[in-house]
């Protein structure tokens, strides 16, 4: 069953109707997070009274469904219509953020509640959500350059900025720890997994890459990424002969003065630096899309135990996206995803390398 309320409802204690929808399933992942919905026009109710569900199956009405992190609001997007039923896929109204534009805005020496306060005011939003902040280094403090955007990326930028998780919970904003122990579940063969399904994507993998700046200069030797990290075992191949080379063409920083080669030479190899910290966590990409019967309430993120002895799977990965069936309250898919590269002390070594580039400027050059 789901609850459907009118546009502008804030509480979700009357609805307008109760309907028993042909399918309610929750998707959710670090992006989305949206009911799939359909429902029929009418029903003949056990007494013999017909209900017809069609004038409250329009677009903004609020669809009010059971999920495993309580009862969460839905808003009707783009409804489709035929002869017997409508469908929509509902986003969560902490989504309705996106509808919000926020004015550029420079946020100097706050923390990560004054961030959140001070977006939510810029976007003339703040009677509108609530926010919740548990994350452990809310205090921090951050200085942030934002461009005029939505309320969501920019709800989105500072959750980059603090390291933190964001997520909805009907009208609050939630910033918060990302989980670091693992559920009390286990998936495996001859127990509760399905199905798996392993995707590699090596489309971005480069071990060797050739830095192409601006005004015809360049790095001048190629940049060995292998050197940087290492991969499980079963991904080693990127260090050893296999070659993944790659040209990187660069634009000038910000401030750099590019009529002089010693600067633009000092921008090429700081942006090459910065290039590695970035991309080198992110270049293989493997996901695992499963099926599975999970009992305990799992949410994206969490850390799960994977286990598969045919495909040679013990792993332990985190939740990248779920579906939910609210009707049947099981999982209909869980996925996960995605093996990090162990970086080798990366960010010690990138600002030895920054503080000695800047050292060898005042000498008089490279």
């Amino acid at each position: 069953m789901i609850q459907i309320f009118a546009p502008t409802s804030r509480s979700f204690t009357t609805p307008l109707i109760n309907c028993i929808p042909k399918k309610a399933l929750i998707v959710k992942d670090d992006d989305d997070y949206c009911l799939d919905l359909e429902v029929p026009y009418d029903r003949i109710t056990p007494h013999g009274v017909p209900i017809d569900y069609l004038p409250y199956l329009q677009q903004d009405y609020i669809a009010y469904a059971e999920s495993p992190w309580g009862w969460q609001p839905f808003r009707i997007n783009n409804p489709f219509k035929d002869g017997t039923f409508a469908s929509s896929r509902a986003p969560h109204v902490g989504l309705d953020s996106r509808r919000y534009v926020m004015p550029a805005k420079e946020l100097e020496t706050v923390d990560l509640t004054g961030a959140v306060v001070a977006v939510l005011t810029q976007a003339n939003a703040g009677s509108d959500f609530t926010y919740s902040i548990s994350a452990s280094n809310k205090l921090d403090i951050h200085s942030l350059t934002l461009e005029s955007m939505t309320l969501k990326d920019a709800l989105a930028k500072i959750a980059d900025e603090w390291g933190v998780q964001l997520s909805y919970n009907k009208w609050q904003i939630v910033m918060k720890d990302y989980p670091t122990t693992q559920l009390n579940e286990i998936i495996q063969t001859g127990y509760n997994l399905r199905s798996l399904k392993i995707e590699e994507n090596w489309d971005n993998v480069v071990n060797l890459a050739w830095f192409k700046g601006y005004r015809d200069v360049e790095r001048g030797s190629m940049y060995d990424l292998s050197s940087q990290f290492t991969l499980q075992p079963e991904y080693e191949i990127m260090q050893r002969d296999i070659r993944y080379d790659k040209i990187v063409k660069l634009a000038p920083s910000s401030g750099v003065d590019v009529s002089t080669d010693t600067y633009i030479k000092i921008d090429i190899e700081n942006q090459a630096l910065n290039y590695v910290v970035k991309n080198a966590s992110e270049m293989l990409k493997v996901n695992y899309q499963i099926l599975a019967d999970i009992k305990v309430p799992a949410d994206i993120g969490d850390i799960i135990p994977v286990k598969h002895s045919r495909l040679g799977v013990d792993i332990t990965t985190k939740v990248i996206s779920l579906e939910y069936d609210t009707l049947t309250k099981r999982y209909k898919k869980v996925e996960f995803g995605n093996f990090k590269p162990r970086i080798k002390g990366l960010a010690t070594n990138i600002n030895n390398d920054i503080q000695s580039l800047s050292t060898r400027l005042e000498k008089g050059g490279l």
